[in-house]
């Protein structure tokens, strides 16, 4: 083969990769938004597609959310019941002091500040003459925890 056949090969091999990357950029892309145009507005034809990666979607997010609320609600109630601790006048924060000595003369170095609220309300209820603490009955927050009106 001689040089001006292997230039003329190149030439047209470069040539026909202009025109193709000259109308995929102008007609091509133009034509495939339209078709997937035209078949998304189709009664349920995306909703159908989409459907399953949706609700995993929805599931994954609401289960996140659901253990970080638990998780700041635990946080907050567990500040809560150590801050309402350092008021010692208040029978609530001495039933929890007595509920956390509890806990730690039984070997627990540090208890979970919950479990001390759990047994402090159900002391609460045993020192009411009641079995059980009575259903409802929780510590107090808020307002009610710092004695402001």
């Amino acid at each position: 083969m001689d040089i001006t056949s292997i230039v003329t090969i190149l030439l047209l091999v470069f040539v026909e990769i202009s025109v193709l990357v000259y109308l995929y950029r102008n007609y091509i892309t133009t034509w495939n938004a339209n078709k997937w145009s035209e078949r998304c507005k189709e009664e349920g034809w995306l909703s159908d597609l989409l459907a399953e990666p949706i609700l995993e979607v929805a599931e994954m997010v609401s289960t996140s959310v659901i253990e970080r609320l638990k998780q700041e609600y635990m946080q907050s109630q567990g500040t809560l019941t150590r801050v309402s601790k350092s008021n010692s006048d208040n029978p609530l924060s001495m039933g929890l002091e007595v509920s956390e000595s509890i806990l730690k003369s039984m070997g627990w170095k540090n208890p979970n500040v919950l479990m001390v609220a759990k047994l402090a309300q159900t002391l609460g209820g045993l020192i009411s003459n009641d079995s059980e603490p009575k259903k409802g009955q929780s510590l107090p927050v808020g307002k009610d925890l710092f004695g402001t009106k």
